[in-house]
C-alpha cells in the first residue's frame, strides 16, 4: 500500500497554499511544479508537507502527515519510509523488487542496496539527491 504524495498539485494542497500568500508554478531550472514565496525565486519547495521549514510554514506548507491505519496481513513482509528525495526518484515497486530480491538473509543492507539503486538512476537521468532518508523496518 502506498500513499499519494505531498504535492503541491492536489487541490486541498493547492487551496492551503494559496491562503497562505504562497505561489505554485513550474520551476525555470528543473520544469517541475513548485511552491515559491508570490512573486519570488524561492524557496522553490516541491513537496507541500515538511517538518521545520519555517519559511515554507509561512506559505502553506505544514507539517501535518498523512495517516493511515493498516492492519498487518500475514503476507507482509516489511514497511519503508523514505523522504521525497527517494520516491521522486525510484517508484515505490522499484523499492519492493530490490527488497524482495535479497532474500531474508541480507536484512541489513536492504537501505544500503536501495540508496545505491537510487544513486545510479539519479546518476543515468541527471537528478540530484539530497537528504536522503531510508527506513526499512522488517515484519516478522
Amino acid at each position: 500500500m502506498t500513499y499519494p504524495p505531498h504535492l503541491p498539485t492536489t487541490q486541498i494542497e493547492k487551496i492551503r497554499i494559496y491562503n497562505k500568500r504562497g505561489e505554485i508554478r513550474e520551476s525555470p531550472i528543473d520544469g517541475k511544479t513548485r511552491i515559491y514565496m508570490r512573486a519570488r525565486m524561492y524557496p522553490s519547495l516541491l513537496n507541500s508537507r515538511s517538518i521545520g521549514d519555517l519559511l515554507g510554514h509561512q506559505i502553506g506548507v505544514c507539517s501535518q502527515p498523512s495517516i493511515k491505519i493498516h492492519d498487518i496481513l500475514t503476507n507482509d513482509k516489511f514497511f519503508i519510509i523514505g523522504t521525497s528525495s527517494l520516491w521522486e526518484i525510484l517508484a515505490p515497486e522499484e523499492v519492493i523488487d530490490s527488497i524482495t530480491e535479497l532474500g531474508p538473509k541480507d536484512k541489513g543492507v536492504f537501505s544500503e542496496v536501495v540508496f545505491t539503486s537510487l544513486q545510479e538512476v539519479a546518476l543515468a537521468s541527471g537528478a540530484t539527491i539530497d537528504d536522503t532518508t531510508i527506513i526499512i523496518s522488517h515484519i516478522n
